[in-house]
């Protein structure tokens, strides 16, 4: 081989000369060289491999070579290897076969999904029950009331929406059957924060005549339980387990030895206060909850019921107010102070009052308003209410303080002698009423998980933080507050641009708003009375009646009678 294009190796490598960098004979002539020795290299070793392959034939056919028939034992060298590879070439052939059209569809390549297992069904015969009371606070305004009505998606309800948390999160089944009963029944839009009712839920704590641990399916965290004696109060039983070496007595709980326990551990009740308000709407928060007996009545254990009715000043002399308040103090016959219902066969309309106190709301500042924006509040306390009662005492309490009626129209009303029956008037607004307490005696009510019992150890929440409830709902309630009070200052600034408008008083004067609401004029139609309602609403008349003087309802022996016959006719 020519020096001037390199050398070819023994194993058939063709490495080309270098000299200063650069081929001799050019770049072009050097590539093409190389490829013409790379296709001879490729054909030599096609041939090498040809031959290796008839020499391991001939070995592997050596006995039937040495069995041939007598004619073949002339034969040459060369002609038996050319026999032998035609012999080859013709059974080694491996025959085409057509191609088969293809089953494979596009549906086919997708990758197939895991088909969705139905989710296991709830087995709450596998856990205990006990009683519970849960204390609720909530915004009443977007409900037609507290109690649910049978149809949550025309006529929304508070309970409805607790009822729909309760089966969402296991605590119930059936909202028919969890021995329920509520303090009390807020009208639409009334709102409440000290609510209290009472049912029975899913417990942790083990089954009657059951010792041992039990592990909560749905819950990612593994609780063990031990067994309540009969001397222990119902309340969240709260257990340290020792490891197995250990032997500890006690008079109020039994202690469940486990298999492999090497630390201590707690035992605590379901989370009820954290998990509901989890499911809950924003206008729903469950605030405390207690164990209570199975014979506890959220109705008739209750002691007494506190409302709060707040109102702005406005033209309300509350002095006068005040003294006709005074009168509804004590048991009374209020009859003429509630919304009679003849369906319900009720006979005693007495009831209590035990205190009654309007006073301003401090903390919060509208000076600058003017005195009449000045907040107050009414503080109402008693055994047990009427339909519609807080709010026709509040409608009469106006009337006083506008000075459309005497502070003596109260002592008047109560008295079954002079109005038997009650006079029509409209009670007053449902959006400043609350609910604000329940009162029970020896109800251990726990406002978060923690107060379980001083050893249990503080539980956290996903992310890792401790759960400490009443920072989170004062948290929660300060948000809505921060929205609310935003909208007020938004509005008052409209309304501080308005003093400025011109008012047309009559004899061709015109006044600004703000003139006009200092010197009290009312317009055109001064004459005209505004009746305070409440909640910011007020009625206009041209003309005021007094409520001696008007038309009277009818009395509820008569509304009961023309309930009877009308149910008569219906069922004829």
């Amino acid at each position: 081989m020519s020096k001037e294009w390199g050398t070819m190796s023994e194993e058939w490598e063709w490495v080309p000369c270098i000299n200063d960098g650069r081929f001799y004979g050019g770049l072009d002539q050097c590539m093409s060289r190389v490829a013409g020795i790379r296709k001879s290299s490729l054909q030599h070793n096609t041939r090498m491999l040809a031959r290796s392959s008839l020499i391991n034939s001939i070995r592997r056919n050596r006995s039937r070579i040495m069995s041939v028939p007598s004619e073949y034992e002339t034969w040459s060298r060369e002609a038996l290897i050319a026999k032998l590879v035609a012999f080859e070439s013709t059974n080694t052939t491996i025959p085409q076969l057509e191609p088969r059209p293809s089953t494979v569809t596009p549906e086919c390549l997708e990758p197939k999904r895991k088909s969705a297992k139905e989710p296991r069904a709830f087995d709450m015969s596998k856990y205990s029950q006990r009683h519970v009371a849960f204390k609720v606070a909530y915004f009443g305004w977007s409900y037609s009331g507290f109690a649910a009505q049978g149809n949550e998606r025309e006529v929304p309800t508070v309970e409805g929406r607790i009822f729909e948390a309760l089966m969402a999160a296991k605590l119930i089944e059936d909202p028919a059957a969890c021995n329920f009963s509520r303090c009390g029944r807020t009208d639409k839009g009334v709102s409440g924060l000290g609510q209290v009712i009472a049912l029975d839920v899913r417990s942790n704590l083990p089954k009657e005549g059951e010792e041992g641990e039990h592990v909560d399916e749905g819950s990612s965290n593994t609780i063990m339980e031990g067994v309540e004696s009969e001397s222990t109060p119902p309340l969240a039983v709260t257990a340290t387990f020792l490891p197995a070496d250990t032997t500890t007595t006690t008079s109020a709980t039994t202690l469940a030895k486990p298999k492999t326990a090497k630390k201590p551990r707690v035992l605590t009740e379901l989370p009820y206060i954290e998990t509901l308000n989890r499911l809950l709407p924003d206008d729903i928060r469950i605030i405390a909850w207690a164990p209570v007996p199975p014979t506890f009545n959220a109705r008739f254990d209750c002691r007494s019921r506190t409302y709060r009715y707040f109102f702005l000043r406005g033209p309300l002399d509350i002095t006068l107010m005040q003294q006709a308040a005074h009168d509804f103090l004590g048991p009374h016959d209020f009859r003429n102070f509630c919304k009679l219902d003849p369906s319900k066969d009720i006979t005693n309309y007495e009831r209590n009052v035990l205190s009654l106190d309007i006073r301003p709301v401090h903390g919060i500042d509208a000076s600058a308003l003017g005195p009449e924006m000045d907040l107050y509040e009414v503080e109402l306390r008693g055994t047990a209410f009427l339909w519609h009662q807080v709010r026709c005492m509040m409608a009469i309490l106006f009337l006083v303080g506008q000075q459309l009626e005497p502070p003596g129209i109260v002592r008047d009303l109560l008295d079954l002698q002079r109005n038997p029956a009650k006079p029509e008037y409209t009670m007053a607004s449902e959006l400043p009423l609350v609910l604000y307490d329940c009162e029970f005696e020896g109800v251990p009510w726990r406002h978060s998980h923690q107060e379980d019992s001083p050893e249990t150890a503080p539980q956290r929440s996903r992310a890792g933080a401790e759960v400490v409830t009443p920072v989170r709902l004062y948290k929660h309630v300060f948000e809505r507050w921060y929205e609310h009070m935003t909208k007020a200052y938004v509005m008052s600034s409209f309304m501080g641009a308005m003093t400025g408008l011109p008012v047309p008083i009559g004899d061709g004067r015109v006044i600004t708003l703000d003139e006009c609401q200092r010197e009290g004029h009312r317009g055109p139609k001064a004459p005209a009375v505004d009746v305070v309602q409440g909640g910011g609403r007020e009625t206009r008349v041209s003309r005021y009646v007094r409520l001696a003087d008007r038309q009277k309802c009818d009395s509820d022996e008569v509304k009961k009678e023309k309930y009877r016959a009308k149910r008569a006719r219906v069922e004829r």
